[in-house]
């Protein structure tokens, strides 16, 4: 994160909230916090309404309360008085600011973001399954790229608008393109964001190595890899569903059996017409290369070449790690938050895509008012 927030000395703070959460005492958070929190109106939350038609564990339930008392603690300690995110966590954020006014009798301020989603209004973020890290240890450069290469038609301008600081002109006229020039679009997308986050080396690394995958002319060395041992063989062999999930290529046997029997998959150039092909190790030992995408188009790669004797390496640009949600996050001070949100926000609603909501007065005590103005 250092990348993207100054953390020297009197800039942002990273904290985790554990710090001061694993040392609560139940009974006190609950005659202390609890009793300033209305079960009826928490229920009103549209983020309850959606767990109740799917069943809310007493664990979620205590979501909001565990939220806002983390945006209390760092009032208190750290002078956080404005909490930033995703508009999922709109009902939580107002939690904290209704747990400060009441307890201390002071403002605090809560801003949200449109969610980023695709065109099926799924989410893209962690807890869809579907995300990538930051950190090059756990998304490669190459990686990164590529996800961002593969994204869909319908979400290709979206995303441009949303992600990247390309000038607005650059941007409209961009929005016009269609058919093949959407590929074009998806690369500027895809280098723009590796650039801003691995750097233009990288980004420039990335791409190159794209480029010649899909040309056919593969080059493997800033590809990630997957080791497997002669264990992963079964009588010499090794099915290419088998191999599609464990490169990464498919969720699960079932993903990589409908990606073969639509023609999405090819090795070596070749299409795999049954799900049955298997590899043999004397296959495998000079390496290929498997190109995964829909109906027969190339979107990602992975490149089986041999390590040692006994092993064999699976290199694969669409391996992403699912990932546990994790409640943690940046409480950053005012004044650090100002800059950045004045030089996003105007950029952002021009592009009629995001909203800003800012909280509304301080509701009367005991209410948590569940809408944006």
């Amino acid at each position: 994160m250092e990348h993207f927030i100054d953390f020297s000395e009197g800039k942002a703070l990273m904290l985790n909230n554990a710090d001061w959460l694993l040392n609560l005492n139940y009974v006190e958070l609950l005659r202390e916090v609890g009793a300033c929190f209305s079960v009826n109106n928490m229920l009103r939350a549209e983020c309850y309404k959606q767990r109740m038609e799917k069943g809310l564990s007493f664990l979620e339930f205590n979501y909001m309360i565990m939220q806002s008392y983390d945006f209390y603690y760092m009032f208190q300690h750290y002078g956080c008085n404005m909490q930033f995110g995703g508009d999922d966590q709109w009902s939580n954020m107002l939690g904290g600011t209704e747990l400060i006014r009441r307890k201390l009798g002071k403002d605090a301020y809560a801003m949200t973001i449109t969610l980023l989603t695709d065109s099926q209004g799924k989410k893209m973020g962690k807890t869809a399954g579907n995300a990538v890290w930051l950190d090059p240890n756990k998304t490669s450069p190459f990686e990164f790229y590529q996800y961002w290469r593969n994204v869909g038609d319908a979400d290709v301008m979206k995303c441009i608008r949303m992600l990247t600081f390309l000038p607005l002109e650059q941007i409209d006229e961009m929005s016009t393109w269609k058919d093949e020039r959407l590929n074009e679009a998806k690369e500027i997308l895809a280098y723009e964001l590796t650039k801003m986050v691995h750097g233009e080396e990288e980004a420039v690394k990335a791409q190159n190595a794209a480029r010649a995958l899909f040309s056919g002319e593969a080059d493997t060395e800033h590809m990630p890899t997957t080791q497997l041992t002669d264990a992963d063989l079964n009588d010499g062999s090794i099915g290419i569903l088998t191999l599609m999930v464990k490169a990464g290529l498919a969720a699960s046997n079932g993903e990589a059996r409908r990606l073969v029997t639509q023609g999405g998959v090819l090795v070596d150039g070749e299409k795999v017409s049954a799900p049955t092909a298997s590899f043999t190790a004397e296959q495998l030992a000079k390496g290929i290369v498997i190109k995964k995408g829909e109906k027969g188009l190339p979107q990602s790669d992975a490149v089986i070449s041999p390590a040692r004797p006994v092993d064999l390496i699976v290199k694969s640009p669409e391996r992403f790690s699912r990932v546990r949600r994790s409640r943690s996050g940046f409480f950053l001070p005012v004044k650090f938050l100002m800059k950045q949100i004045r030089e996003v926000t105007a950029r952002m609603l021009s592009s009629g895509l995001h909203r800003r909501h800012l909280r509304s007065p301080p509701a009367p005590a005991g209410r948590y008012p569940d809408h944006w103005w």
